[in-house]
């Protein structure tokens, strides 16, 4: 069933691969929550199956999470709903979570902290050199975790200086120009550390399967490793911290959302402020005084 679902939101939804593997994952826990080993039998769920397994990540406190939840689901019951396995009632039972989009400033690293996340990555060995890399591809690039696993080596054109980063939410490729220190940490790490391979990935496992592409999650853990090492970068767990970095370090060089938009592969300018807004820093620096009262000002 999860497989005829992903064809669906591939070939005729045209996801992302990013949200088909979300709606994948969503999609087998709500599955597992309702029927557990039984056999699945949709005559005997009800809506309040559907609001319990939701609420249960609103209970959390992440708004954002329980929407990716309560959307994923609501996608996998449409499905059902079309197909015509299910009552519209069920669909219906999903639960909205309001949420601005534009709540609450993205947090990104300060320059201190980004310079001592890099610091503590151990260069001296090959494991490191990559990891050091893969940070520098989302924190100076703005590459989401998945776009740095997907990496291949005819993405990147060493003479050019650039590296080309293949469709994925925006629809289509982006070519960016690498700065120096990521262009010299890729040639590194092709030139010392990639295992001799037939995989066209850039980046690619150094233990069992060796020689194989890495995934998400070990991109992932390449950076969780860093962030521990950090005071006050503990609780960072996952990698978009260091594409919100990208933004606003960007943004504050001067770029406009365009760019930075450009840059990240965003489709709408309005997903892209919410990355790189204005920080209270940024503010302050541009903030006229207040005129105190009697005073004339100019």
């Amino acid at each position: 069933m999860i497989a005829e679902f992903d064809a669906h939101l591939r070939d005729v939804a045209g996801l992302a691969d990013a949200t088909r593997l979300y709606s994948r994952r969503y999609a087998r826990e709500f599955l597992r929550s309702v029927f557990g080993t039984r056999p699945i039998s949709w005559s005997h769920v009800q809506p309040r199956h559907v609001r319990a397994y939701v609420a249960g990540y609103g209970t959390t406190g992440r708004c954002a999470a329980a929407g990716v939840a309560a959307g994923a689901v609501r996608r996998f019951l449409r499905w059902l709903e079309f197909r015509g396995r299910i009552d519209p009632a069920l669909v219906a039972a999903v639960p909205t979570f309001r949420r601005w989009r534009h709540a609450g400033l993205p947090r990104p690293l300060t320059d201190d902290q980004y310079r001592a996340v890099l610091a503590v990555t151990d260069r001296a060995t090959a494991l490191g050199r990559r990891g050091y890399a893969m940070i520098l591809c989302m924190g100076d690039l703005g590459l989401r975790c998945g776009e740095v696993a997907a990496l291949t080596l005819g993405d990147l054109d060493a003479t050019a200086g650039t590296l080309r980063i293949a469709a994925g939410k925006s629809r289509r490729d982006r070519v960016l120009p690498l700065p120096d220190r990521v262009r010299q940490a890729l040639a590194d790490y092709v030139r010392r550390d990639r295992p001799a391979s037939d995989d066209p990935h850039l980046f690619l496992r150094d233990r069992f399967p060796a020689g194989g592409a890495v995934t998400r999650d070990i991109v992932r853990e390449a950076a969780r490793r860093a962030f521990a090492r950090v005071p006050g970068c503990e609780r960072h767990t996952g990698t978009h911290v260091l594409r919100h970095t990208a933004a606003t370090r960007l943004h504050r060089a001067g770029a406009d959302l365009k760019r930075v938009a450009d840059v990240l592969g965003h489709r709408s300018l309005d997903t892209t402020a919410g990355y790189a807004k204005v920080d209270r820093a940024r503010l302050d620096a541009v903030a006229r005084p207040w005129p105190i009262a009697g005073e004339v000002r100019s």
